[in-house]
């Protein structure tokens, strides 16, 4: 009978965890474990063992086998002790893993909206929304240029690599010593002769957006959107 309550309440539990959310319906989910979990394997587990009584011909109201008071208590403290039980693996592995989650949270970065942006040596700062930004790059001949969505641009003085640091990795790319990128920049992809890539900008760069071979892998998977990209 044992194992007729296990499997009962196994499929019970299974029901039960699509239709009630331990967050937001915790008392509609341990209300109804302990209803359905405890009163359907009671009677399945007698009418199994009312079955298998009758398969062997035995007298089941007779004092040798005891049925109406041992076999019926037994049934309801089993069935009340794997549901206990249940309940306690269920508690422990949800609010651990809700915790493991949370802590995964608060260790991730958090990144800028906006940049505030030196546009001369007098350190005067132009804020500057990080969605507007289509891509940065330093010109062979000059400071840092930083390109709009709209194709405006404006001349800038930070460090590239400090710029990078407070941008979302998921959003934009460092493909080169020159360059970072969003995907909404990339107009289209060219092999290179020498196994690396050339990335056509929008709006147009001076410069070539040229991807090392060494950089190709690690790019192509932040263009597909497959992992987060980490300058090498």
């Amino acid at each position: 009978m044992t194992d007729t309550q296990v499997l009962v309440i196994n499929g019970i539990s299974i029901w039960l965890e699509k239709k009630y959310n331990w967050d937001e319906q915790l008392w509609h989910r341990v209300v109804w474990q302990l209803l359905l979990g405890w009163v359907v394997p009671v009677v399945a587990s007698m009418l199994v063992s009312w079955f298998a009584f009758q398969y062997i011909n035995a007298d089941i109201r007779s004092v040798r086998y005891a049925y109406n008071v041992f076999v019926f208590k037994n049934t309801m403290d089993s069935a009340a002790i794997l549901n206990g039980i249940y309940l306690i693996f269920s508690f422990y592995y949800h609010y651990k893993k809700k915790s493991e989650k949370n802590r995964a949270a608060e260790r991730e970065p958090s990144y800028a909206s906006f940049l505030l942006l030196r546009t001369s040596e007098a350190k005067e700062e132009l804020r500057v929304n990080v969605g507007d930004i289509a891509y940065i790059y330093r010109a062979e001949k000059g400071p840092l240029i930083f390109c709009k969505q709209d194709g405006s641009s404006v001349i800038i003085w930070d460090s590239l690599d400090d710029i990078q640091k407070l941008l979302d990795p998921g959003v934009f790319c460092r493909i080169s010593r020159s360059f970072i990128i969003t995907r909404e920049a990339i107009n289209k992809v060219k092999r290179h002769q020498d196994r690396g890539m050339l990335i056509e900008l929008e709006p147009t760069s001076g410069d070539p957006a040229k991807v090392s071979r060494d950089s190709v892998k690690r790019v192509r998977e932040w263009i597909r959107n497959d992992v987060p990209t980490t300058t090498k």
